[in-house]
């Protein structure tokens, strides 16, 4: 479960275990949406859930890797969105929670202790989840 540390760091182990102790590449692709207009949120702890997620979920994945990975040289491929780029309309909290992997992958970029970081934006994309998104009110 990449919605919390813990499920993070067994990600981490399963790599070690599996793979040793050197990590090539690390391809980060998770995700959750929410549709709703800011003013019309009712469940405000969906704001820490989108955060779990999107966020802390690629943060902690790549904190408990990046030993691994700077054993090996390693790469680290952030799928991110668009929408981390522009605040869209009825996407606060998913803009939010995409926005700020650029920071923390950015940084990353800078400290210069992996190969390189690159983090994709892509654009809107023909699949389930919009189907599957979250509401105000959860």
């Amino acid at each position: 479960d990449v919605g919390t540390e813990g499920g993070c760091k067994q990600i981490g182990e399963a790599v070690s275990t599996i793979l040793g102790d050197k990590l090539e590449y690390l391809i980060l692709n998770a995700g959750i949406g929410m549709r709703s207009r800011v003013q019309d949120v009712t469940d405000t702890s969906l704001y820490r859930k989108m955060l779990d997620v999107n966020t802390l979920g690629y943060v902690y994945t790549t904190h408990y890797c990046l030993p691994m990975l700077i054993r090996g040289g390693g790469r680290v491929l952030v799928v991110s969105s668009v929408s981390g780029l522009f605040g869209l309309n009825g996407l606060s909290a998913y803009c939010m929670s995409k926005a700020a992997l650029h920071g923390f992958f950015e940084t990353l970029r800078n400290e210069q202790c992996v190969r390189s970081v690159t983090v994709g934006y892509p654009g809107f994309m023909d699949t389930d989840m919009p189907n599957r998104n979250l509401g105000a009110d959860g």
